[in-house]
C-alpha cells in the first residue's frame, strides 16, 4: 500500500516590518493565477481561525483607509512531506477582507508588482542600446532577480516616462520579445519560445485530470499541483482519450488551486504550440 504524501503550506507576511509566519497548524487555502506577459500575477490566500492578536494586526494594518506606500508583503510555499517546500507565489497584498463566523477567514488579496503602478518614472538610454542592459536596469530599479533567455539586440533611442509597471510592456514592445514578472524575477524570452526550464511530463500516470481539450490558444490541460512546471516553461502533454493533442506545449497561463485540509490541488495550464507549429509546421508538433 502506499503511503500518504501529507501536503504541505507555509504563508509569510510583512506587514510594517512584523513578520508573521503560518504552517500545517493552520487552515490555509489558495487560488493563484500566472500569465507569461506584463500583467500582474495575482493571489487569493484565505486562512482560517488565526490568532486573535494576528487577526487584529492584519486587518488593523491592510484596512483601505490606512494609506501606506506599500502594505505589505507575502510569500506562499506548497509542497509535500517528502519534497519540501517550494514558493509558489511572492507579492504585495492589497487588501485582507474578513468573513463571518464561525470558521473565521481572513482572505488576503495579493498581487506580484502591484504597487509599481503606483511609482513613476523617466528612462532613457543612449541612441543604441543592447536590450539586456534595458532589461537589467530595469529589473534592478524594480529590486528584481533577471531572467534573459532572448537573443540580443541592439534598441535604438529607447525611453520610457510613466509607471514603472508599464515599464515591462514597453520592453516587450520595444524588443520584440516577451517579458514579464515571475515573483521576484524579471523573464525576458524570445517571442513564442519558452523557457529554460524543466520540462513537465503530463499523463495518466503522473497526475493528469480528466481530458485536455484544444482552445483558440492552443491547449488547455488540468493536473495535480506540481511546482516544477514554471510559467513560460514546457509541457509534455500525452492522451490516450484525446491523442490528437500529444506534444510539446509552452504555458502562457497557469491557475493553482489548493489547500491543506480540503480536497483542491490542482493546477490547469493554458498552453500554446511551438512556433514552428504556429507557424504552418505541424510535422513538429511532438
Amino acid at each position: 500500500m502506499q503511503e500518504l504524501d501529507p501536503r504541505v503550506i507555509r504563508v509569510t507576511i510583512e506587514v510594517q516590518g512584523e513578520t508573521t509566519t503560518l504552517d500545517t497548524r493552520t487552515a490555509v487555502s489558495f487560488c493563484v493565477t500566472k500569465t507569461a506577459n506584463p500583467l500582474m500575477n495575482e493571489a487569493e490566500i484565505r486562512i482560517a481561525n488565526l490568532p486573535h492578536s494576528i487577526r487584529d494586526h492584519l486587518l488593523t494594518q491592510l484596512t483601505p483607509w490606512v494609506k501606506l506606500p506599500r502594505k505589505g508583503t507575502v510569500m506562499l510555499e506548497v509542497g509535500r512531506v517528502s519534497t519540501g517546500l517550494t514558493k509558489l507565489f511572492q507579492g504585495s497584498i492589497v487588501s485582507a477582507m474578513i468573513g463571518q463566523p464561525p470558521d473565521i477567514v481572513v482572505a488576503l488579496k495579493c498581487k506580484t508588482g502591484y504597487y509599481f503602478n503606483a511609482t513613476l518614472c523617466a528612462v532613457s538610454h543612449p541612441a543604441c542600446t543592447n536590450l539586456s542592459a534595458i532589461c537589467k536596469q530595469t529589473a534592478d530599479s524594480m529590486g528584481l532577480s533577471m531572467i534573459f533567455e532572448a537573443t540580443d539586440k541592439q534598441i535604438a533611442n529607447y525611453n520610457h516616462t510613466g509607471p514603472m509597471g508599464a515599464h515591462v510592456r514597453k520592453i516587450a514592445e520595444s524588443g520584440g520579445v516577451t517579458a514579464f514578472v515571475d515573483d521576484n524575477e524579471l523573464v525576458v524570452t524570445n517571442e513564442g519560445e519558452p523557457r529554460k526550464v524543466y520540462t513537465l511530463v503530463v499523463n495518466a500516470e503522473t497526475g493528469m485530470i480528466g481530458v485536455p481539450m484544444f482552445t483558440e490558444q492552443g491547449l488547455q490541460c488540468k493536473m495535480l499541483l506540481d511546482t516544477k512546471l514554471r510559467i513560460g516553461g514546457k509541457i509534455e502533454v500525452t492522451s490516450k482519450a484525446n491523442p490528437a493533442v500529444n506534444g510539446t506545449y509552452t504555458a502562457f497561463k497557469i491557475q493553482y488551486e489548493g489547500a491543506n485540509r480540503d480536497t483542491p490541488w490542482y493546477m490547469t495550464a493554458s498552453t500554446m504550440p511551438p512556433r514552428s507549429v504556429m507557424s504552418g509546421n505541424l510535422t513538429n508538433l511532438g
